[in-house]
């Protein structure tokens, strides 16, 4: 996992949209907390990882209109609701 994203860490610096950059930048920070933070923010994490998509799909050209809160995560990570309920989120 540290190599792929070290090797994408390289291509997201050159290819990636300053929009784009900026959320992988935010998730990555996640990321760290989520080895460092005896109790890391699960919630916080998914929450950035879905804004992380929501501006590659922005800047594919899509609009993400009518798009909610979690609506992408829900679309493969089945049992969502529920852990968000177990760690306390919203």
């Amino acid at each position: 996992m540290a190599e792929f994203l070290s090797n994408y860490n390289q291509k997201m610096m050159v290819w990636g949209s300053d929009s784009v950059l900026r959320e992988w930048s935010a998730w990555r920070r996640c990321l760290e907390q989520h080895t460092t933070d005896p109790e890391p923010n699960f919630v916080a994490g998914l929450v950035q990882y879905e804004k992380l998509i929501l501006a590659i799909r922005k800047d594919l050209g899509h609009k993400n209109e009518g798009i909610g809160k979690f609506d992408i995560l829900r679309l493969f990570i089945n049992d969502l609701d529920e852990a968000i309920k177990r760690h306390g989120g919203s």
